[in-house]
Protein backbone atom coordinates (compact mmCIF):
# COMPACT_ATOMS: atom_id res chain seq x y z
CA UNK A 1 0.00 0.00 0.00
CA UNK A 2 2.53 2.26 0.54
CA UNK A 3 4.65 1.38 -2.49
CA UNK A 4 1.88 3.24 -4.41
CA UNK A 5 1.85 6.17 -2.39
CA UNK A 6 5.75 6.76 -2.72
CA UNK A 7 5.87 6.32 -6.46
CA UNK A 8 2.62 8.65 -6.84
CA UNK A 9 4.61 11.17 -4.39
CA UNK A 10 7.95 10.71 -6.87
CA UNK A 11 5.89 11.09 -10.27
CA UNK A 12 4.03 14.09 -9.28
CA UNK A 13 6.96 15.78 -7.47
CA UNK A 14 9.57 15.05 -10.47
CA UNK A 15 12.45 17.26 -10.18
CA UNK A 16 10.57 19.05 -7.36
CA UNK A 17 12.36 20.10 -4.36
CA UNK A 18 9.62 18.29 -2.07
CA UNK A 19 10.55 17.38 1.64
CA UNK A 20 8.09 14.79 1.84
CA UNK A 21 9.17 13.18 -1.27
CA UNK A 22 13.18 13.60 -0.88
CA UNK A 23 12.58 11.93 2.60
CA UNK A 24 10.69 9.02 1.41
CA UNK A 25 13.16 8.52 -1.73
CA UNK A 26 15.95 8.76 0.98
CA UNK A 27 13.92 6.29 3.64
CA UNK A 28 13.04 3.79 0.31
CA UNK A 29 16.71 3.64 -0.57
CA UNK A 30 18.02 2.95 3.09
CA UNK A 31 20.46 5.98 2.28
CA UNK A 32 19.36 8.26 4.85
CA UNK A 33 21.61 10.36 6.99
CA UNK A 34 21.56 10.98 10.45
CA UNK A 35 19.31 14.37 11.00
CA UNK A 36 19.09 15.30 14.23
CA UNK A 37 18.20 13.27 17.51
CA UNK A 38 15.02 11.56 15.87
CA UNK A 39 17.62 9.29 13.35
CA UNK A 40 20.17 8.46 16.17
CA UNK A 41 18.45 5.15 17.30
CA UNK A 42 19.73 2.02 17.13
CA UNK A 43 18.55 -0.92 14.99
CA UNK A 44 19.07 -4.02 17.03
CA UNK A 45 17.22 -7.25 15.16
CA UNK A 46 15.40 -4.38 12.23
CA UNK A 47 16.21 -5.50 8.91
CA UNK A 48 19.57 -4.40 7.38
CA UNK A 49 20.29 -2.98 10.42
CA UNK A 50 17.20 0.05 10.05
CA UNK A 51 14.47 1.51 12.16
CA UNK A 52 11.75 2.37 9.78
CA UNK A 53 7.83 2.73 9.91
CA UNK A 54 5.53 1.48 8.17
CA UNK A 55 5.38 4.60 6.30
CA UNK A 56 9.15 4.42 5.22
CA UNK A 57 10.46 6.94 7.52
CA UNK A 58 12.85 6.38 10.25
CA UNK A 59 11.68 6.86 13.52
CA UNK A 60 13.43 7.44 17.21
CA UNK A 61 13.41 4.84 19.52
CA UNK A 62 11.53 5.66 22.24
CA UNK A 63 12.20 4.67 25.64
CA UNK A 64 10.15 3.42 28.27
CA UNK A 65 9.08 4.06 31.75
CA UNK A 66 10.61 1.12 33.79
CA UNK A 67 9.18 1.55 36.84
CA UNK A 68 5.70 2.97 38.67
CA UNK A 69 7.41 5.74 39.97
CA UNK A 70 9.14 6.78 36.45
CA UNK A 71 5.43 6.30 34.83
CA UNK A 72 4.22 8.76 37.37
CA UNK A 73 6.65 11.11 37.04
CA UNK A 74 6.14 11.00 33.08
CA UNK A 75 2.71 11.43 33.59
CA UNK A 76 2.53 14.14 35.92
CA UNK A 77 5.42 15.80 33.17
CA UNK A 78 2.90 15.14 30.55
CA UNK A 79 -0.24 16.92 32.80
CA UNK A 80 1.83 19.99 33.53
CA UNK A 81 2.83 20.44 29.64
CA UNK A 82 -0.74 19.60 28.59
CA UNK A 83 -1.53 22.57 31.76
CA UNK A 84 0.98 25.38 30.19
CA UNK A 85 -0.66 24.69 26.72
CA UNK A 86 -4.17 25.35 27.91
CA UNK A 87 -3.02 28.24 29.65
CA UNK A 88 -1.63 29.57 27.22
CA UNK A 89 -3.92 29.06 24.35
CA UNK A 90 -6.97 30.24 26.79
CA UNK A 91 -4.55 33.50 26.95
CA UNK A 92 -4.32 33.78 23.38
CA UNK A 93 -8.21 33.31 22.95
CA UNK A 94 -8.67 36.08 25.02
CA UNK A 95 -6.23 37.96 23.66
CA UNK A 96 -7.55 38.17 20.15
CA UNK A 97 -10.95 37.97 20.94
CA UNK A 98 -10.46 41.95 22.33
CA UNK A 99 -8.80 42.87 19.00
CA UNK A 100 -11.42 41.24 17.71
CA UNK A 101 -14.57 42.43 19.18
CA UNK A 102 -12.25 46.13 19.00
CA UNK A 103 -11.89 46.25 14.88
CA UNK A 104 -15.78 45.13 14.83
CA UNK A 105 -16.74 47.86 17.00
CA UNK A 106 -18.48 45.97 20.10
CA UNK A 107 -15.92 47.73 22.52
CA UNK A 108 -17.61 46.55 26.01
CA UNK A 109 -16.71 42.89 24.83
CA UNK A 110 -13.35 44.13 24.01
CA UNK A 111 -12.37 45.51 27.19
CA UNK A 112 -13.94 42.63 29.18
CA UNK A 113 -11.38 40.41 26.90
CA UNK A 114 -8.35 42.30 27.88
CA UNK A 115 -8.94 42.80 31.29
CA UNK A 116 -9.00 39.17 31.45
CA UNK A 117 -5.93 38.98 30.22
CA UNK A 118 -4.53 41.83 31.75
CA UNK A 119 -6.15 40.50 35.29
CA UNK A 120 -5.70 35.99 34.91
CA UNK A 121 -1.79 36.73 33.42
CA UNK A 122 -0.54 39.31 35.62
CA UNK A 123 2.94 39.28 35.92
CA UNK A 124 3.40 36.31 33.54
CA UNK A 125 2.88 38.62 30.35
CA UNK A 126 5.47 39.59 27.86
CA UNK A 127 6.15 43.35 27.85
CA UNK A 128 5.05 43.78 24.08
CA UNK A 129 1.87 41.34 24.72
CA UNK A 130 1.01 43.67 27.73
CA UNK A 131 1.27 46.73 25.58
CA UNK A 132 -0.95 45.67 23.39
CA UNK A 133 -3.78 44.56 25.37
CA UNK A 134 -3.04 47.52 27.15
CA UNK A 135 -2.96 49.78 23.60
CA UNK A 136 -6.58 48.23 23.07
CA UNK A 137 -7.99 48.62 26.10
CA UNK A 138 -7.10 52.67 26.03
CA UNK A 139 -8.65 52.36 22.38
CA UNK A 140 -12.26 50.62 23.35
CA UNK A 141 -12.26 52.88 26.71
CA UNK A 142 -12.13 56.00 24.25
CA UNK A 143 -14.98 54.75 22.24
CA UNK A 144 -17.16 54.24 25.12
CA UNK A 145 -16.27 57.82 26.47
CA UNK A 146 -14.80 56.29 29.73
CA UNK A 147 -11.54 58.36 29.35
CA UNK A 148 -10.58 57.88 32.73
CA UNK A 149 -10.41 54.03 32.49
CA UNK A 150 -8.72 54.75 28.96
CA UNK A 151 -5.47 56.81 30.95
CA UNK A 152 -5.10 53.96 33.65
Amino acid sequence: MQSWYNEAIAKSNDGSDNMDSSATEESKSGNAKNQGSCNQASAAGAPNGKQFGEDGFKYQNLSFPATQDDLNDYNREVREQIEKKYETLTKNVHFYLCYLFLETGDFRNATKHGEIVLKNYDGRLLKKTQFTVMQYLAEAYCMLEEHEKALQ
